[in-house]
């Protein structure tokens, strides 16, 4: 939760909780209240799974990470003003190398679904691989598979040579960038080959 972790490090109101095994998880635990706030609410998943939050008037938009809410959705849960953006709430002190890492964590963010090959792999079976799964991201069926499941705003997975471009600018980043990233993450190391 690279925005969440940002903040509670330069004076936002949030911390991190670890230890939950993925978005069903945080979910369950925001309903079950042991967790005051989660990122998680946005219409492909609360909406979907936890229609009833909104009916209820459990999700209070507060601000949005990568890109604005829909107006519709917000209208839903009883929302009518400009929801900001995070880096725009008050109280957050912001320089330059931070923002910098900032961007770079939410790039990795999109790496969420990646698939990737061992070292020594055959060029040819590496561009057979490539080639059949950016078939499947622009294939039919599977796009209404991820509209089945939930994830059409975001669902993590790219064509090979967009992840391998994010792979390849966060690789770039100087190494204070790139600690910077690492710190935001909550992961122990980064290894970027």
């Amino acid at each position: 939760e690279p925005a969440v972790e940002f903040m509670a490090k330069n004076g936002g109101p949030f911390k991190l909780v670890y230890g939950y095994g993925g978005t069903s998880e945080i979910m369950a635990a925001f309903d079950r209240g042991e967790l005051d706030f989660t990122n998680r609410c946005g219409p492909s998943t609360a909406g979907r799974l936890f229609p009833e939050w909104a009916e209820e008037g459990r999700l209070v938009p507060l601000f949005y990470e990568k890109k604005p809410v829909s107006s519709d959705y917000l209208a839903t849960l009883g929302y009518t003003g400009k929801l900001p953006s995070f880096l725009d709430l008050p109280g957050l002190t912001v320089d330059p190398k931070q923002l910098e890492a900032l961007q770079a964590n939410l790039l990795v963010t999109d790496l969420s679904r990646v698939f990737i090959l061992p070292e020594g792999v055959p060029a040819d079976v590496r561009k057979y691989w490539q080639d059949q799964f950016d078939k499947i991201m622009v294939d039919e069926g599977f796009i209404e598979s991820l509209g089945i499941a939930g994830y059409t705003d975001d669902y993590g997975y790219g064509k090979s040579d967009e992840m391998l471009d994010i792979v390849r600018r966060v690789r770039d980043l100087d190494p204070s960038t790139r600690e910077l990233v690492l710190e935001m993450s909550g992961v122990g190391k980064l290894v970027v080959n």
